[in-house]
C-alpha cells in the first residue's frame, strides 16, 4: 500500500506479512516522476511535493468474501475458480466465506482479518462496496480488491469487465436462431450492468432482425433459482424462444427441459418444431446442464487478473488506481468472453458472430457508439458519440426493441427508478 515516507514510524516494520524497503525521500511535481524513481503505484503527494513509496508483502494469505455458494455454478464460482488457481499458482494461503450477505460484510471482513489473518481480502459483490470501503479504512495494513465498482485508495482497488461484448455477440446469435421474432431476458436486479447487458443483447439482436423484441423479467435478487426457474417460464409462456439467463444460478437454462415451439420456415412454408434455445451467463459450463438446447454462454475468467493484482502487491508495484474494465480479448484467459457454439449453430451464425467478435476487441465501445434511441424514440447517443465508463455505469434506460410481456400485452419495458450507479 502507499506510504509517504518521511511519515513511516518504524514500527511499520513489523506488520503481519509486510516488509518495506526504505528508499531516499524524492520530491516530485507529478505521478511520472514517481514512477520513475519507485515504479508503477508510486504518486506525488500534492500536500508535500514528495512520493509516495510501494509496501512489498512477503506472505500473502488470500481472503474471499462470496454473494452465494462457492459451488453454484454461477457468478461466486467463477470467482472462486480463480481464487484456487491463483492460490496453487502462486503458493499462496486461502480462505474463504460464501453465501455472505451485505449486512454481514463487515463481521465477515473482521473473521478473515482475526482469524485467518488475511492480507488480501477480494470482496465480490457490487453490494459490498460500502463495507469494503469501511474495512479499508479500519485495517490500513491490509488490502481489499472490490468487484464491479470505481473505488481506489492506498490500500484499495477494483476491478470489472467488459461483459457486454461478448453479450453483442450473444445477441446477434439469439436473433438469428429466434423463430418468434421474441427474446427473453431473466435479469438479477435492476442495476446498470444488468440494464447495459440487456442493451447490448438487444443491439446484437436487431443486428440480425431489425423487428425483433426482447421481453425483460426481474428476479429481484442476485441468486434465486425458484425464482429465476419461474421467470424463465414465464417469458416462454410469452413468447419468447431464446432465454439469456442475466442471474446468478443455472434455473433458467434448465426450466422446462426439452421444451419446442412450432416454427415455419420462411421458404417453403414448412412447420416443425425447434427447441426453445437457452443462454447462459457466468460460467463457460453453464450448458451444461441442458446442452441440447443452450447455445452458449456468456463467462467470467479472473484468474489472469487476479494472479496480476496479487503479483503486484507481492512486488510492490500494487497500483490501486488502476481500475480499468478488462475487455474481451482472443486470449484463453480473456476475463470476458462466450463459450463455443454446438453445431445446432449454423455456420453463417457463427461467421457473423466472430465477425463482431473483431469488432469488439478493436473497439471496446461496440456496441454502445451512436446514433442510438431509447425504447420511447428518444436519442440517447448521438451520432458518432461513444459513452464514457462513468456513463455506462449509470445507464439506466432500454434501448430500441425492449418491452415487458408482464402485464399480459406487449409494452416498452420500464428500467425500475431503483436503477442507480453500480
Amino acid at each position: 500500500m502507499y506510504r509517504r515516507f518521511a511519515l513511516i514510524p518504524i514500527s511499520f516494520l513489523w506488520l503481519s506479512g509486510c516488509s518495506l524497503t526504505v528508499p531516499e525521500r524524492v520530491s516530485c511535481q507529478a505521478d511520472g516522476d514517481c514512477q520513475d524513481a519507485f515504479g508503477p503505484g508510486s504518486t506525488c503527494q500534492v500536500s508535500d511535493g514528495y512520493c509516495t513509496t510501494v509496501e512489498s508483502v512477503d506472505e500473502v494469505r488470500l481472503g474471499f468474501i462470496y454473494s452465494s455458494s462457492q459451488n453454484d455454478k454461477g457468478w461466486s464460482q467463477t470467482h472462486h475458480d480463480a481464487a484456487l488457481a491463483i492460490a496453487e499458482s502462486l503458493g499462496v494461503e486461502m480462505a474463504f466465506r460464501p453465501s455472505v450477505v451485505s449486512a454481514d460484510v463487515a463481521g465477515v471482513i473482521d473473521d478473515l482479518v482475526e482469524t485467518d489473518d488475511a492480507n488480501v481480502i477480494f470482496t465480490i459483490s457490487s453490494g459490498f462496496i460500502t463495507e469494503t470501503l469501511n474495512a479499508a479504512n479500519k485495517y490500513p495494513d491490509r488490502y481489499f480488491i472490490s468487484c464491479c465498482g470505481d473505488v481506489s485508495g492506498d490500500n484499495l482497488t477494483s476491478y470489472f469487465g467488459r461483459m457486454y461484448q461478448p453479450i453483442y455477440v450473444l445477441g446477434y446469435v439469439a436473433g438469428s436462431m429466434s423463430c418468434t421474432g421474441q427474446l427473453g431476458v431473466v435479469a438479477a436486479l435492476p442495476l446498470p450492468q444488468f440494464v447495459r447487458h440487456i442493451n447490448a443483447f438487444t443491439l446484437g439482436a436487431k443486428e440480425a432482425n431489425p423487428d425483433i423484441q426482447v421481453d425483460v423479467r426481474w428476479v429481484g435478487a442476485f441468486f434465486d433459482p425458484e425464482v429465476e426457474g419461474a421467470m424463465a417460464e414465464e417469458l416462454i409462456a410469452a413468447g419468447s424462444d431464446v432465454i439469456f439467463a442475466q442471474s446468478n444460478s443455472t434455473a433458467p437454462i434448465e426450466a422446462q427441459l426439452g421444451a419446442t415451439v412450432a416454427c415455419t420456415d420462411p421458404d417453403s412454408g414448412e412447420e416443425s418444431e425447434v427447441p426453445i434455445y437457452r443462454i447462459g451467463y457466468h460460467s463457460p459450463t453453464a450448458c451444461e446442464s441442458n446442452p441440447d438446447q443452450c447455445l452458449s454462454s456468456a463467462y467470467w475468467e479472473w484468474t489472469d487478473l487476479y494472479e496480476k493484482k496479487v503479483q503486484s502487491i507481492r512486488d510492490g508495484t500494487f497500483d490501486p488506481t488502476d481500475t480499468a474494465w478488462a475487455s474481451m480479448t482472443n486470449d484463453s484467459r480473456s476475463v470476458v468472453n462466450y463459450a463455443a457454439f454446438p453445431g445446432s449453430v449454423p455456420i453463417a451464425v457463427t461467421t457473423g458472430a466472430e465477425e463482431r467478435r473483431g469488432r469488439t476487441i478493436a473497439d471496446p465501445q461496440v456496441p454502445f457508439r451512436g446514433p442510438i434511441v431509447d425504447n420511447t424514440g428518444a436519442t440517447q447517443i448521438a451520432e458518432g458519440q461513444d459513452l464514457s465508463d462513468a456513463e455506462l455505469d449509470e445507464m439506466c434506460w432500454f434501448v430500441d426493441g425492449v418491452i415487458s410481456t408482464e402485464s399480459g400485452s406487449a409494452v416498452a419495458g420500464e428500467v425500475p427508478s431503483s436503477c442507480g450507479g453500480i
